[in-house]
């Protein structure tokens, strides 16, 4: 079950919004075989004097409808699987929402088993 958290410049209607997540979950279920059903998404967003980023970090041209996602899941899948999810998100998010691959920046958080609780303050990933 990640956590997904999605950041954007403040103004995009409700459908883009949407849009976008469905195309990130859709990637998480092809790439990583997240359930649909297991959605955890928060969006998050910026007015332009608070979403500031290097438009042209690692030589890639980024506009102003980038779009930051931070993924938190259960840590142990290759490098390989993890360069998979990246490709599904941007392609699914080209696709659905037109977004550009150069807009799209994806930072994945690993942690143990130790640190989820689903709810009722027992920690199920140890149970």
């Amino acid at each position: 079950m990640p956590l997904t958290q999605i950041f954007l410049r403040s103004g995009k209607s409700p459908e883009h919004r949407q849009a976008i997540t469905e195309s990130v979950q859709r990637a998480l279920t092809e790439a990583l075989g997240v359930p649909a059903e297991e959605r955890f998404q928060l969006i998050t967003e910026f007015g332009k004097d608070n979403f500031i980023f290097d438009p042209s970090f690692k030589n890639i041209s980024r506009s102003q409808d980038l779009v930051m996602i931070v993924i938190t899941l259960k840590a142990g899948r290759p490098n390989d699987l993890k360069k998979t999810l990246y490709q599904a998100i941007v392609a699914e998010l080209g696709s659905r929402a037109q977004v550009r691959r150069e807009d799209v920046l994806i930072v994945l958080h690993e942690n143990g088993p130790a640190d989820w609780s689903f709810g009722d303050g027992r920690a199920q990933l140890l149970d």
